[in-house]
């Protein structure tokens, strides 16, 4: 229903949409809510899109899964940024709302982007629509960074300010009501990849030998195991 209320079909799709929005209600799950929400403003469906974004509103919710099977932080990401995306179409938008949560997005950013590529492509998005809808603002605000206490450049290499051990960085506005999504972006070499205790998937390699010559051929056993009694992508 989404796909179809972005690509301009409204009519056509009336029961489907119809069906779509109550069974969003009825679940309450904040990732069908959101893509609903924003199916709702296509349809020009302002009675609709305001219940599915008080029902949004609603802390606490939750999400079972995504359209491409994502689980924790990729479909965290994936319902967060549908929200900003939904958020974006109010006809004042919350500009500050919007900013807490790509805060929170931005800062599950990995080396690969924002989990699967899905939730990548829909943070982007989320984070093009903000800046749209703050415009010029975001130039006026006022913010204050710092790493371990000692002013931050924006924009500027902070390597000189870093120390072995725990950092602090800190941002502070110039009053409460201004707030912007802000990324602190840090490089590190690591000699193993990075794990999560919450993978669904566990990965084991065992090589034949511990010494090889070069060139000589060498067995690697891989096992993969499901950690749960469900479908994975």
């Amino acid at each position: 229903v989404y796909a179809l209320t972005q690509a301009g079909i409204k009519e056509e799709i009336g029961l489907e949409y119809k069906t779509a929005v109550q069974r969003a209600l009825e679940t309450r799950d904040a990732y069908k809510l959101a893509m609903t929400a924003l199916s709702a403003s296509n349809m020009g469906n302002e009675k609709d899109y305001t219940a599915l974004m008080d029902a949004l509103n609603t802390p606490g919710l939750t999400s079972q899964t995504s359209m491409v099977n994502g689980r924790t932080e990729s479909l965290q990401i994936e319902t967060q940024a549908l929200y900003v995306l939904a958020l974006a179409r109010e006809k004042t938008p919350r500009l500050s709302l919007m900013a807490e949560i790509l805060t929170k997005i931005m800062a599950k950013k990995s080396y690969f982007g924002y989990g699967s590529t899905q939730a990548t492509v829909l943070a982007l998005q989320a984070i093009v629509e903000y800046y749209k809808a703050a415009g010029a603002k975001t130039a006026q605000f006022s913010m204050e960074m710092k790493l371990n206490g000692s002013k931050a450049i924006i924009g500027k290499n902070v390597n000189t300010g870093l120390k072995e051990g725990t950092n602090t960085f800190s941002v502070r506005y110039a009053t409460s009501n201004e707030t912007m999504p802000y990324n602190l972006e840090v490089s590190y070499f690591t000699l193993l990849p990075p794990n999560s205790p919450e993978a669904e998937l566990r990965m084991s390699t065992r090589l034949s030998v511990n010494k090889a010559k070069v060139g000589e051929t060498v067995r690697m056993d891989i096992e993969v195991k499901n950690v749960k009694a469900a479908l994975q992508p």
